[in-house]
């Protein structure tokens, strides 16, 4: 579990000062107040990371692969599902419908894809589900570090 750990916080806090704490600070964005930061960061593992990652690696992905039996097949086939999931949320943000949000989101699809493939990575290196829920957490709060 140390290692699991150590490995998502290394991997995470990597992530979040090349995407989120470089590029803000070079433009002169003010950071969130602390109060607020540690919410949200609470909220990032609690609440969508720990949750996301208990059911997505830590269930579906083990149990798809007992089903299936190859590794390969049960990580592409919760990745789709892990994509599906995230889209209602994703189009009542963007305020579109089905087809319309599904047409202009190819590349998101295709990214968020890689992200289940970075956690399952994450995951199946130690057989733990702490990297890819830290790693999750702290790659989810860069877009609360500054203020909007």
């Amino acid at each position: 579990a140390g290692k699991s750990a150590l490995l998502g916080l290394l991997a995470g806090l990597l992530f979040l000062l090349l995407s989120s704490v470089l590029p803000g600070l070079r433009a002169g964005r003010a950071l969130a107040p602390l109060g607020a930061l540690i919410g949200k960061l609470l909220y990032y593992f609690f609440v969508i990371a720990m949750m996301e990652e208990v059911v997505f690696r830590g269930y579906i992905l083990t149990r798809i692969q007992g089903l299936v039996g190859s590794g390969w097949a049960a990580t592409v086939l919760s990745g789709a599902m892990f994509v599906l999931m995230h889209i209602p949320f994703q189009m009542g943000q963007a305020g579109m419908g089905l087809i319309e949000f599904c047409k202009g989101n190819l590349f998101w699809f295709l990214l968020l894809f890689l992200w289940h493939l970075v956690f399952t990575l994450l995951y199946r290196r130690y057989a733990n589900l702490l990297a890819p829920t830290i790693f999750h957490a702290l790659m989810d709060f860069g877009n609360a570090l500054f203020m909007a």
